[in-house]
């Protein structure tokens, strides 16, 4: 969550889930939108599958993230 794609990426992934209960499957069945799942070497978040700390730093990592501070390789990607 410091990269500039990773964050947009996580934005679009939000706006999407207000608006769209469903999503088409690539096999054109259509599923629920589950929206964004945060998975680690543990297991996913969304499912208690990681630990209590690791949910407690990503808590306080969205809690102090600073949209100008996000990392890009292409500056552009930047603006």
């Amino acid at each position: 969550l410091e990269r500039s794609w990773c964050l947009f990426e996580v934005l679009q992934t939000l706006i999407r889930a207000e608006g769209q209960k469903e999503c088409t499957q690539s096999n054109g069945k259509q599923e629920p939108f589950l929206g964004m799942l945060f998975c680690t070497s543990s297991g996913i978040v969304n499912y208690g599958e990681a630990s209590s700390d690791l949910s407690l730093k990503m808590g306080a990592k969205l809690a102090s993230l600073r949209l100008e501070n996000a990392k890009a390789s292409c500056p552009a990607d930047k603006k």
